[in-house]
């Protein structure tokens, strides 16, 4: 069976943490079924739009089930082709 990678945007999590259709399916389907990775950027964006709300939306167990990648680890970014 083969693993699919994907990497997952701002946007993309927010939705689903916040509910909204199609996306939050489409996410919660590809956690389930896919390897899922999220860039340091992403994370940033997504920690400082919580941080700024002053409200937690299940932002820390999302980021659990992926991998964050760094920009400076290439063959981590190289492993997705």
């Amino acid at each position: 069976m083969e693993i699919f990678r994907i990497c997952l945007d701002t946007t993309a999590l927010i939705g689903y943490l916040k509910g909204r259709e199609p996306i939050a399916s489409a996410v919660e389907k590809a956690v389930k079924e896919c390897s899922c990775h999220v860039t340091t950027i992403t994370v940033y964006e997504l920690l400082f739009g919580v941080a700024r709300a002053k409200k937690e939306i299940g932002e820390e167990a999302l980021l659990g089930a992926m991998t964050v990648l760094s920009f400076i680890d290439r063959a981590l970014i190289g492993s997705l082709k």
